[in-house]
């Protein structure tokens, strides 16, 4: 594990690159960078919009081979600020729309870093990512590692020997114990915020995914206006007798005229 480049990916492109056939990661980048080379794989915290129904969308216009299970929003969740693979970089290029035709999922106009080599980490180790192609300390990453995969805690006054003997093994480091090696590594990456420290102790940290973007509540409905209770309107005043016969009497003239 000697990887010096890390690449961070939001979600779920990092688990597209791990268990699917992703073998290009599109970048809006000025310059093609002149590296190649093994390169970890780090999940964001970031993750796109209604990332399960990008996963569908994904997954319904290339489909995952035989067997394959496609990610649960928990699955995503769990590798985000967390180191999960490392690949090999073999070539960084511009998407031309002939690039677009025989790959899926080149995106035109835009860098392509295509590379090879996927490898899948059984314990994913727990850091902080970066935007770009970025330089990471290959014994640093193997200490936070080994600190992992013994609890996620070491006591520098008391290192156990499975533990060195672990660091050892993997370690490019050829100069001085493994002790005080690790010692070091040890304050480099509390003042770098891969660890954090209490007392003699160093812990990994905890990340949590950022929560997607709230979705809209919908528009509460609004209630008809309650209409003003009026009494009924008054009756219309009965006609007196009197004012009937006079409204009926004929006349004297049309009484004469007519012989009414």
């Amino acid at each position: 594990m000697a990887a010096r480049k890390l690449l961070s990916l939001w979600s779920p492109w990092w688990w597209m690159c791990l268990m699917h056939t992703k073998r290009r990661e599109n970048r809006e980048w000025p310059n093609l960078p002149s590296y190649r080379g093994e390169c970890w794989i780090h999940a964001a915290l970031k993750v796109v919009p209604d990332v399960m129904d990008e996963v569908e969308a994904i997954l319904g216009a290339i489909p995952l081979m035989k067997g394959k299970k496609p990610p649960t929003a928990e699955d995503l969740a769990a590798g985000a600020g967390h180191i999960v693979g490392k690949v090999r970089i073999l070539e960084i290029e511009r998407n031309t729309p002939a690039v677009c035709l025989r790959d899926p999922w080149a995106m035109e106009g835009q860098l392509g870093i295509v590379f090879d080599q996927v490898e899948i980490l059984s314990t994913p180790i727990p850091w902080r990512g970066a935007q770009g192609l970025v330089e990471v300390d290959p014994n640093a990453v193997e200490f936070v590692r080994v600190i992992t995969e013994a609890g996620g805690k070491l006591d520098l006054r008391a290192m156990p020997a499975s533990v060195i003997e672990d660091f050892g093994r993997s370690t490019t480091y050829s100069g001085g114990s493994f002790e005080h090696q690790m010692s070091e590594l040890a304050y480099a990456c509390v003042e770098q915020k891969q660890l954090r420290r209490e007392g003699n102790v160093v812990l990994t940290r905890t990340y949590k995914a950022d929560a997607p973007p709230p979705t809209a509540r919908p528009a509460r409905a609004k209630k008809p206006p309650v209409a003003a209770v009026l009494p009924p309107p008054a009756p219309f005043p009965e006609t007196p007798p009197a004012a009937t016969a006079r409204a009926t009497r004929r006349p004297k003239l049309v009484q004469q005229t007519f012989g009414w």
